[in-house]
């Protein structure tokens, strides 16, 4: 792998980025860029849980980065069209990288119309079994649909809930932390009732991936994430196994001077 020159991936991202409107003559050039920044002597570790792990070129980050930055300033100038077209090829190639861009481009598409997005999302959705990649499906892939299909979102969400499996729960927990994420606090009375959701299907798999998100919660606001914890103790509908063990466990997760208010939640029953 050659030492990463800035000007000279400046100059190979720029010609990249303006071939979106040619799949034909863009993919070959992302593989040879792919190839050329690849770091051969990498050896992953074998991670739990991802038995079909996709193939990856194992690429500097700082190269993606580049190359997100510059084809995403190009996709706001075409149409959605274009970039759904780039985005689907990408899918279909073999390596991690390139399904990871296709998810990028999916996320910056302005859904006008909204059913090729959504259809498409759904296909990669139900199609996958990499973990990393429905995560980044799932949090990142979901955006344009988020912003700007919310009926539609809402119709995934529903799916995810009434199916009650522990990989659509969590799914569902990595889209609400990017929505945080992208929208800040402003997102959070959305957050809430999503997790509320989650909770009520009892899913002890998910507590984890719970604490984690109400972690990311409690940046945004630790009033408001202490207000919550405190109504999901007196919400009969949300009182089971799960809720109790993430009361307990939620306690020492907030600033230290809200902990003495909430430590009645560690005698739950």
């Amino acid at each position: 792998m050659p030492a990463v020159e800035l000007d000279k991936l400046k100059l190979q991202s720029a010609n990249l980025a303006g071939k979106i409107s040619r799949p034909d003559i863009f993919l070959p050039m992302f593989r040879e860029l792919l190839n050329y920044y690849s770091n051969r002597t990498f050896r992953p570790q074998t991670v739990p849980g991802r038995l079909k792990a996709t193939p990856s070129y194992h690429v500097p980050q700082k190269v993606i980065w580049q190359i997100e930055r510059d084809l995403l300033a190009q996709i706001k100038v075409h149409n959605q069209e274009q970039g759904l077209e780039v985005a689907k090829e990408l899918w279909k190639s073999p390596s991690l990288e390139e399904k990871l861009l296709a998810i990028t481009i999916l996320s910056a598409l302005n859904c006008q119309p909204h059913d090729p997005v959504v259809e498409q999302f759904n296909n990669w959705y139900k199609s996958s079994n990499d973990l990393l990649l429905l995560r980044q499906l799932s949090a990142v892939g979901s955006r344009a649909i988020r912003m700007y299909a919310k009926d539609e979102w809402q119709k995934i969400l529903d799916g995810w809930m009434e199916s009650k499996r522990t990989s659509n729960l969590i799914s569902a927990i990595y889209a609400v932390e990017d929505g945080l994420e992208v929208e800040g606090d402003a997102y959070l009375p959305k957050s809430f009732e999503i997790m509320s959701r989650i909770i009520q299907c009892n899913d002890g798999a998910v507590l984890q991936e719970l604490l984690h998100l109400l972690q990311v919660m409690i940046k945004k606001s630790s009033s408001e994430s202490v207000y919550y914890i405190k109504s999901l103790n007196m919400k009969g509908e949300l009182k089971n196994q799960l809720t109790n063990r993430l009361l307990k466990r939620s306690v020492s997760l907030f600033p230290i001077e809200l902990q003495k208010d909430l430590r009645y939640l560690t005698e739950t029953d």
